[in-house]
């Protein structure tokens, strides 16, 4: 999230909260979408679980 952040702020922006998405076996999180598949463990998309 920092990265994202820091490219806002390089940019003259404000950074916007985005949806993140938490694998529940490795506990990958990932920004905007989930991959097709968790480029750490390979479980599909749809078992991860929205991030509050």
């Amino acid at each position: 999230m920092f990265g994202f952040a820091m490219k806002a702020a390089a940019a003259g922006k404000d950074f916007t909260e985005m949806t993140s998405y938490v694998c529940p076996v490795c506990g990958n999180i990932e920004f905007g979408n989930p991959p097709d598949v968790s480029p750490i463990c390979g479980l599909k998309a749809e078992r991860f679980g929205l991030m509050a």
